[in-house]
């Protein structure tokens, strides 16, 4: 890649920020590269449901692996990649509750005039308020979501509302 710089939202002022969790700037992973290699965050995938632990905690299957495209019933409502505020590059319906690292009125999710941007499986993407997704099930689809982060958007951050 010849520019790092497609892994950060130019409107995303945290994308460097360690957020209180990590200690360098950007992704968590950084320190295992050199500095000319560090990434900016700025968009994180749906954790919820793609990430490689999920079937083995939450199913009672004996390896961690990744997600088959058949377990995707409806690609056009699962939730793919989202716009983050977080040092993570990977998030989920539990960070619902949380705040974003500049004020107590933003959320965790990058936002634009109430709501945030969300890529889906299908690769469309759309502009929708967290409680949106929660509705259509695009965080788990189908499937056990044992975190249930959508049962606290009542403590969703302002900016959303």
């Amino acid at each position: 890649m010849k520019n790092l710089d497609v892994f950060r939202c130019p409107s995303n002022g945290d994308a460097w920020s360690t957020n209180g969790y990590a200690s360098v700037p950007g992704d968590e992973t950084n320190l295992l590269y050199p500095k000319a290699q560090w990434l900016a965050i700025s968009y994180g995938y749906n954790r919820s449901f793609f990430n490689e632990g999920v079937p083995p905690c939450w199913y009672g299957q004996p390896m961690a692996r990744p997600r088959y495209e058949a377990e995707i019933s409806d690609a056009s409502s699962l939730v793919l990649l989202l716009e983050t505020r977080w040092s993570f590059p990977d998030l989920g319906d539990w960070f619902i509750p949380l705040r974003g690292p500049d004020s107590d009125s933003q959320g965790p999710f990058q936002s634009y005039n109430g709501a945030c941007n969300w890529l889906f499986a299908d690769l469309h993407a759309k502009h929708l308020k967290p409680d949106a997704i929660c509705r259509m099930n695009g965080w788990s689809e189908n499937y056990p979501d044992f975190t249930n982060g959508c049962a606290l958007l009542d403590q969703e951050a302002p900016a959303y509302k």
